[in-house]
């Protein structure tokens, strides 16, 4: 195994070590940002805590060191795993690793978005700022979203190395349609369309989740059917168009030498937040 493979375990275990300590020294932080009932000399009282949480920012401060990490590793292993032509065992137990670390790390910011969201909404009508809002819980949603997004598109559209599907896609081989780059790469509109089959379902559910917050603040802390409506159908429009774009990329790509993989992986993604979204209504 070479630097570079070692480097590709290394650095996902070493961004796991460097976000478990900034893990540790956000709830430290937590500490002293009580919130919760407590005994006062009329009962139990409800204290909301602050708006914005320092430990909110580090919580996401340790994802995100993770996930760069992870999305660093999978870049080296991926160069290393094709320039071989897949026939490295060792560089393909390298890629596979970092691939489940960029995995890990994409989960983890969707579900430190969603656990924004619902925490935001246990304050118990507590008086909340604009400013206050957006610091303490638009923000840190936005960041996550941004940080999936890039990571995602960073370990799939902007790959610099292309496996090309042969034999059923059980044996990958590196494409070199081009120096450092990749067929899907060199077709400016299959990269856009990839890119947005991928994205917009995240960027829209980030959306409908701030959306959601600002009718909640607006409609004194309650949220009427039609509002859930309305968050709903942005949602599905953000599935149905990433769907939509995700097919045109597998179109543009099936009938030439390069890879559709990553298409179709576009395309199944959209596939499954369809179920799951038609599940959750």
């Amino acid at each position: 195994m070479n630097k570079k493979m070692r480097g590709a375990v290394l650095l996902p275990l070493i961004g796991l070590n460097l976000g478990w300590f900034v893990f540790m020294a956000a709830g430290f932080v937590g500490l002293f940002e009580p919130d919760g009932y407590y005994s006062g000399p009329m009962g139990d009282v409800y204290n909301a805590g602050p708006e914005i949480r320092l430990s909110t920012y580090l919580f996401l401060g340790g994802i995100a060191l993770f996930s760069v990490l992870a999305s660093i590793a999978h870049r080296r292993a991926d160069h290393e795993y094709h320039a071989s032509g897949a026939k490295d065992p060792a560089a393909g137990a390298a890629f596979s690793f970092a691939t489940i670390s960029v995995i890990v790390g994409l989960v983890s910011g969707a579900i430190f978005a969603i656990a924004v969201f619902l925490g935001s909404f246990s304050n118990n009508g507590s008086a909340t700022t604009p400013l206050g809002r957006f610091l303490g819980v638009y923000l840190p949603i936005l960041l996550a979203t941004v940080l999936v997004v890039l990571v995602l598109l960073r370990a799939t559209v902007f790959r610099k190395t292309a496996p090309s599907a042969k034999a059923g896609g059980v044996y990958l081989e590196p494409v070199h349609a081009q120096p450092g780059g990749s067929e899907v790469a060199a077709n400016p509109e299959v990269k856009k369309a990839l890119a947005l089959g991928l994205s917009l379902p995240i960027i829209t559910t980030a959306f409908a989740m701030i959306l959601g917050l600002m009718f909640w603040d607006l409609q004194n802390r309650e949220l009427s059917s039609w509002t859930w409506v309305v968050i709903q159908s942005v949602i599905a429009f953000g599935i149905i168009a990433g769907t939509r774009y995700s097919v045109k990329a597998v179109k543009s790509v099936s009938g030439a030498h390069g890879s559709v993989s990553g298409a179709v992986g576009a395309m199944n993604l959209n596939f499954v937040l369809s179920i799951v979204f038609g599940a959750i209504v």
